[in-house]
């Protein structure tokens, strides 16, 4: 009697654990992407618990499945919380790269423009280049800038993003400002000048 009481109850726990384990791959399956770049290794662990309950389940073993599966979204979490961490660590990194050198390179825009700006007697082509430089680099420092509030407010990602973009439009700013090669720019020169040859005396 006992025995059969036994085997009812162990039954009556199929469908909770079916249904918790179903969860449970349905949380993995939206977070995968996000744990295979950051927390691989807790990837793996939580697929081969997901397999091995599986198979427990086949067997019979619905009380003992539904007690891992009931476990499993804590798990899940613990996980995420690990490649968020990862995640945050990475994009910080990238951000001290990118916002150090970006810093460098728009103070180098900023003293080829004051330089622009020291021409005697400009042209009109001139003046033009100069007023389209002026409003490039002021479009880049509100950029910048963004991106800067961006980081300070925590969204490192955007602010990531957006500092990409103002590296893009610096280069391309500095190759516009970039002095036109001469016609003779590339040919070696002498360093010494070239010295006529002696008459030979007869």
């Amino acid at each position: 009697m006992l025995f059969a009481l036994g085997l009812a109850a162990a039954g009556c726990n199929k469908g909770p654990a079916e249904e918790a384990l179903a969860e449970a791959e349905q949380t993995l399956e939206e977070v995968r992407a996000h744990l295979e770049r950051f927390a691989p290794e807790h990837l793996a662990s939580l697929t081969r618990v997901l397999d091995d309950t599986r198979e427990t389940l086949a067997k019979g073993g619905y009380t003992e499945a539904l007690q891992v599966a009931q476990d499993l979204p804590a798990r899940i979490r613990r996980a995420i919380e690990v490649a968020d961490r990862r995640r945050e660590a990475e994009l910080g990194a990238a951000w001290d790269e990118v916002s150090r050198n970006l810093a460098a390179q728009l103070a180098r825009l900023r003293a080829r423009v004051a330089g622009l700006t020291l021409t005697t007697s400009p042209s009109a082509r001139h003046r033009a280049r100069l007023e389209e430089a002026q409003a490039a680099l002021g479009d880049l420092s509100r950029r910048w800038e963004d991106a800067t509030a961006a980081f300070e407010g925590g969204d490192v990602a955007r602010a990531l993003t957006l500092a990409r973009d103002v590296r893009a439009r610096a280069e391309a700013l500095t190759e516009t400002l970039a002095p036109p090669a001469g016609p003779g720019a590339g040919r070696p020169t002498s360093s010494a000048p070239r010295q006529e040859q002696e008459p030979r005396a007869e």
